[in-house]
């Protein structure tokens, strides 16, 4: 029976040490501190601000005051970003001209556009910024 015992103390005491070895970091490759070559998260892990840029199609009669989290963050000038293809106007690009361009951490911001001529308003939109997002394009329009 002591032998039983010692066997199954033995047992334990090496799958503890096993389970302690194994390497610890961030596994989330996403992660500006991501670690290949960790077996266990250690919570450890930090992500880069993402690029949000706002703009609108054109169909906003006017520039829109942005405010994300009920606070102000600037304005975007209607279609600004001219790209054309065809008859319309096309994307814009993080950092166009004519838009705005903030640096947020992931997560989920209370985005609101009013616009500066004709009572205009955009009620409020959630934004939600993935871990893994570098740059967001966010369009305002009617």
């Amino acid at each position: 029976m002591k032998n039983i015992s010692k066997v199954i103390l033995l047992s334990l005491v090496i799958m503890a040490i096993t389970y302690s070895c194994k390497r610890r970091g961030c596994m989330d490759d996403c992660a500006t501190n991501y670690d290949a070559k960790a077996e266990k998260e250690s919570g450890s892990c930090t992500f880069a601000d993402a690029q949000v840029t706002f703009w609108t199609d054109g169909n906003t009669h006017g520039p829109l005051d942005i405010y994300v989290d009920g606070t102000y963050e600037g304005t975007i000038e209607q279609g600004a970003s001219n790209p054309f293809i065809g008859d319309s106007i096309g994307p814009a690009d993080c950092g166009d001209f004519g838009t705005l361009t903030l640096k947020r951490q992931y997560g989920t911001y209370d985005l609101e556009a009013r616009g500066t001529c004709c009572d205009f308003a955009i009620s409020k939109k959630v934004l939600t910024i993935d871990p893994c997002d570098a740059c967001v394009i966010y369009l305002f329009k009617d």
